[in-house]
């Protein structure tokens, strides 16, 4: 039995002796099981910068680069931050943008772990960076009348010292171009709108086509409307909303170049023979261009022409107030509106429009019959009052204006109806009818028509 009882104590022992071991070694002693591996945190020791020192200029960037210490550091992104934003700043990536001449500005570095910091002293200049060139944002654009279209300028490089730009337009009686370079469509042609910069003098064009011809129709208040003779259509609103003064009414609009248009106003407010201009048809105002009048030459004045230099008014019986008046005397008060003559000849039985086309005076009659007169006159330009009747056909509206591209008679009725007949068949006597080619009625009454 004292056998037994000792071979027992010494496994005892020895349970004591393992128990005691695995403590001190903090492993279960006597065990087969492992303990699993953990990879230590290595944290930046420290950053540094490419630069420690920096010129900027204004408009163009620099680029810092941080170097994070160790490389196989866990964690090794940075902030970044400016000491004076004012002068210089810097974006999330490092890169460096001058604001303002100044310096030096510290733009620092800093690791998200542990705070590590390295700083670069910038200094920025103003710098001149010159232009390289000059893009716009079309080269080709069709416009109709009236519209406007935006040019782009973009200059390169984006950071240039001086980017400003002028515009100009080769041909401003079709298309005119504004400090900003917004083109205004004007009358039917091509403009080359032109871009160039201050620094350098590089260039770049727009090639602008206008559509046409054209129509200005006008009412008695001077609203302009626009009819599109290639589509058939006239404007749903007034092209230009500027008005005559109140009280006025316009009886006859004339133009020679399509742009610069006069008015001529009948008895109202103020008295019969007062001349308006409007410069610019789609944008431009009305203004007194004379307040001489004319005390109708024998009965009321029921057309106007204008060729340029000089103003007739002709009564409805085909007289004419002699002489003429001058346009370069309208704004002078040297000049005034004829008188009634007394030459003699060929009357017309009653006229709604006169037309002048250069060489010789065509009258109308409200019907549509057509009266041409091939005198000379005893003053250039002037009707002799020859007037003999040359087209007896009609229209089947009554017209209250003509005009003509030198090809045709275009008649207009107050609704804005218009008719057509060729001018060599109006001149050759016959009887050929006016023709409807277009069916379109105007938004407003008119009361002249200009060809543009």
């Amino acid at each position: 039995m004292r056998t037994t009882r000792n071979f027992f104590s010494s496994l005892k022992g020895i349970g004591a002796l393992c128990l005691a071991t695995g403590l001190l070694l903090s492993v279960p002693a006597c065990s087969d099981n492992s303990v699993p591996y953990v990879a230590p945190v290595i944290h930046p020791t420290g950053v540094t910068l490419n630069f420690n020192t920096l010129g900027v200029v204004i408009g163009t960037p620099q680029t810092l680069v941080a170097t994070v210490a160790p490389a196989d550091a866990n964690n090794t992104a940075v902030t970044w931050a400016s000491a004076n934003t004012g002068i210089a700043t810097v974006s999330a990536t490092g890169v460096v943008s001058g604001v303002a001449a100044g310096g030096p500005v510290n733009i620092t570095a800093t690791t998200v772990d542990g705070g590590k910091v390295a700083t670069c002293a910038v200094t920025v200049t103003s710098g001149v960076v010159h232009v390289t060139g000059v893009t716009l944002n079309t080269h080709a654009a069709n416009m109709a009348v009236p519209s406007t279209l935006q040019l782009t300028a973009t200059i390169a490089p984006a950071g240039a010292t001086n980017p400003a730009v002028t515009w100009s337009s080769d041909n401003a009686a079709a298309a005119t171009v504004s400090a900003t370079g917004l083109v205004t469509a004007i009358l039917e042609g091509t403009a080359h709108i032109k871009v160039t910069t201050t620094d350098g003098g590089f260039t770049d064009s727009c090639t602008v086509t206008v559509a046409g011809p054209y129509l200005y129709g006008f009412t008695n208040t001077g609203l302009v409307y626009t009819f599109d003779m290639k589509l058939g259509t006239w404007s749903t609103n007034p092209t230009n909303a500027s008005t005559v003064p109140a009280g006025v009414t316009l009886s006859f609009v004339v133009s020679n170049d399509g742009n610069t248009f006069y008015g001529f106003a009948a008895t109202s407010a103020v008295a019969q023979g007062t001349l308006y201009e409007l410069v610019n048809p789609t944008t431009g105002t009305w203004a007194l261009a004379s307040n001489l009048t004319n005390a109708a030459p024998g009965s009321p004045t029921t057309g106007l022409t204008f060729d340029g230099s000089q103003f007739e008014s002709l009564t409805n019986t085909g007289k004419p107030s002699l002489p003429p008046l001058q346009l370069s005397n309208i704004n002078t008060g040297n000049g005034a509106w004829g008188v009634s003559t007394t030459l003699t000849g060929g009357k017309v039985t009653t006229m709604a429009a006169a037309y002048y086309d250069g060489t010789n005076w065509w009258a109308f009659g409200p019907n549509g019959v057509v009266y041409e007169d091939l005198g000379t006159g005893n003053t250039p330009n002037t009707p002799s009052l020859s007037w003999a009747p040359a087209s007896t056909g009609t229209a089947a509206g009554t017209l209250v204006s003509v005009c003509s591209d030198g090809t045709n008679f275009y008649g207009i009725t107050s609704a804005g109806v218009i008719y057509s007949i060729p001018v060599a068949t109006a001149e050759a006597a016959g009887t050929t009818a006016w023709s409807n080619p277009w069916t379109a009625t105007c938004g407003g009454t008119l009361v002249a028509v200009v060809y543009n």
